[in-house]
């Protein structure tokens, strides 16, 4: 679900499925892999 605000005050919200999923995936993915990012108890 994507949230957006615009300045008139309204709200529209986004599902985008698919797409939005695998991007958060690539997200946590990336962070996972950036320094400081993986868990130290795996390791």
């Amino acid at each position: 679900m994507l949230s957006l605000a615009t300045s008139s005050g309204k709200v529209y919200q986004f599902n985008i499925g698919i797409g939005d999923e695998s991007g958060n995936e690539n997200l946590y993915e990336s962070k996972r892999r950036s320094p400081g990012g993986p868990d130290p108890k795996h390791h």
